[in-house]
């Protein structure tokens, strides 16, 4: 059954017009956790990640810095991140139902970390428990469904001893969802503290569905390679 490493993508552009991108510090946390898997000898019989730009080109840095050629990136769509700009206006629609006075200025939410972490929290709490589901929004089931079947996918191949996983917070969240036994809202407090190109490290232990753990976790968010290479700068969050 194969050692599966689950890797955030690298940071992308925050607040720029276009988020689906690494930034220069994205590529570089890349570049450090490549160079780390090779100093470590580590080597991957199969590397994933979803569709979305910044999971790809995470990838394509990673393994660059590796200097393995032999990787031939497979995609999986389940792997993506859920789509949090329809997220946040399922929220706004359902916050203007409930005060039709509400008219907050999302950009000034933006700026403020703090603002945004405490909309966004309330957002994904209500999106899991159904209360979105009139403003056309994917199922929180839905989503995590697609998550653990990609898993399935994945790791369906006994042969496949070590793999690589390059995927969003989102799907992390869902996996720890699925090890720990723990409620869906309980795991994506833990997503949001994922490093960017952090670590995370779970085994396979038999058949996979929601109601069966298939993985054992046995690393949760580790950034030891930029520790290692003593850029401490490089450890961020979003």
């Amino acid at each position: 059954m194969p050692l599966v490493y689950v890797i955030r993508h690298g940071q992308a552009s925050f607040s720029k017009s276009d988020y689906d991108q690494l930034s220069e510090k994205g590529i570089e946390q890349s570049k450090v956790l490549g160079r780390f898997f090779k100093n470590t000898q580590n080597r991957f019989d199969s590397v994933f990640s979803g569709s979305l730009k910044r999971q790809k080109d995470t990838a394509f840095h990673m393994t660059k810095a590796m200097d393995e050629k032999k990787y031939n990136q497979k995609i999986i769509e389940g792997f993506n991140e859920y789509n949090h700009l329809d997220l946040i206006n399922a929220a706004f629609k359902y916050y203007k139902k409930k005060d039709p006075e509400f008219s907050p200025d999302l950009s000034e939410i933006a700026k403020n970390r703090k603002k945004f972490q405490q909309f966004f929290s309330d957002a994904v709490e209500k999106w899991i428990k159904g209360e979105f589901s009139e403003y056309g929004i994917e199922s929180y089931e839905k989503y995590s469904s697609k998550v653990l079947n990609a898993f399935e996918e994945a790791t369906k191949k006994e042969t496949e001893k070590k793999i690589a996983v390059v995927t969003s917070g989102g799907a992390v969240s869902v996996l720890l969802e699925n090890t720990l036994g723990i409620t869906p809202f309980k795991a994506a407090e833990l997503g949001w503290g994922l490093r960017n190109c952090s670590v995370s490290v779970v085994s396979s232990k038999g058949t996979f569905n929601k109601d069966n753990n298939r993985f054992l976790l046995r690393v949760f968010n580790s950034a030891a390679h930029f520790e290692i290479e003593k850029e401490k700068e490089l450890i961020t969050y979003r």
